[in-house]
């Protein structure tokens, strides 16, 4: 099983993952916070069509 404590950062997509149409979906802004309690670097992916 992964350790995400070991993970040095994290690449999301948006769209689904951390919203969908205008809502932010259950438990993002947890992982949000864990994030930057954690230094972790985090980068977000948005495909436009």
């Amino acid at each position: 099983m992964l350790d995400f404590n070991e993970k040095k950062g994290f690449i999301c997509d948006m769209d689904g993952v951390i919203y969908h149409g205008n809502r932010v979906l259950p438990g993002v802004n947890e992982f949000l916070e864990w994030l930057k309690s954690n230094n972790k670097e985090f980068l977000r992916m948005e495909t436009k069509i």
